[in-house]
């Protein structure tokens, strides 16, 4: 049964942009706390509060570790991705406008970092889809149109790009990577939808072993558990579990009426990991060799399921 929609245009409200001349446009429906209309990425930040990017009301959800809403906060566009940074500052990559944007945890923007958009030239980005934050400071940014991943300073200078190493074939390999996740000592983890793989690079550009003893079809979500180092990454209909040497540990289907179709996900660093369902937030301890559902949170509007 197909639906029919009526937008109205409005005047939107905006929010000024710290330091230019910028403003925000405020696109938010109505609804209650903890309420979602489109729940597309999320992150943990170093004090376990967890950021959830709503990709139909331009905006950031920000929760306790169990759930309960802290605020909301505008982004000014379509959030694609999301990740927070040891000192706060959390990056929002905006696919469709073609930014990517920080944040103070309260919800302030601090700057948008923008590219010429040429396809072929170095430190350019296209489409950026995912984010993640080293510990050392800077952005990692994926680029769907270039099949790259590049890396900036937090003010926004181009460093280096991962995907360009002398013999690597760029077509499709790193094409629309949905979540980067970063290991302790800077390096990248992440899967490609597209050629099943899980992937491991080095700051520097160097590819890694890949990851064995399981072969998602489909990789999607990828976190790192600062706690323990393990990986984990979402698949169809499935979570799995990799140690930090990149070993399987253990993969856990999903529970139909409880947790279906796992998004995106995080780990908080404190023995949770929190996972986009069909429904929510599926939260699970990671504590003990294999995963548990402890709780779920959250709610997807039902005019939108």
């Amino acid at each position: 049964m197909h639906r029919l929609w009526i937008l109205a245009l409005v005047a939107l409200p905006s929010l000024a942009l710290a330091g230019t001349s910028e403003t925000l446009p405020v696109y938010d429906f109505t609804y209650g706390a903890g309420q979602f209309e489109a729940p597309v990425a999320i992150a943990c930040g170093a004090d376990s509060f967890v950021f959830v990017a709503d990709e139909l009301a331009w905006t950031v959800h920000v929760f306790t570790a169990s759930g309960v809403p802290v605020r909301v906060f505008p982004v000014g566009a379509k959030p694609a991705g999301i990740a927070v940074a040891d000192d706060g500052t959390v990056w929002v990559a905006c696919a469709e406008s073609c930014f990517v944007r920080a944040f103070t945890w309260a919800g302030a923007p601090i700057r948008t970092l923008r590219t010429p958009a040429h396809r072929d030239s170095v430190g350019c980005f296209e489409y950026p889809r995912a984010v993640a934050c080293p510990a050392d400071g800077g952005v990692y940014v994926s680029c769907d149109w270039r099949d790259r991943i590049l890396r900036f300073t937090p003010t926004g200078t181009f460093v280096n790009e991962l995907g360009t190493v002398p013999g690597f074939s760029n077509t499709g390999a790193f094409y629309s990577v949905p979540q980067l996740a970063v290991f302790p000592d800077g390096s990248l983890f992440f899967g490609v939808p597209n050629d099943g793989v899980v992937h491991h690079w080095s700051q520097d550009g160097a590819e890694l072993p890949t990851f064995t003893g399981h072969v998602p079809a489909s990789p999607f979500g990828a976190t790192v558990d600062a706690l323990s180092g393990r990986a984990w990454v979402t698949a169809w209909q499935m979570l799995i579990l990799y140690s930090a040497a990149g070993a399987l540990v253990a993969t856990l289907a999903q529970e139909p009426g409880r947790w279906e179709s796992p998004g995106q996900l995080a780990a908080d660093g404190n023995g949770h990991l929190h996972v986009i369902t069909s429904s929510g937030i599926a939260r699970f301890s990671t504590s003990g060799s294999t995963p548990a559902r402890s709780t779920s949170w959250g709610a997807i509007k039902s005019r939108y399921r």
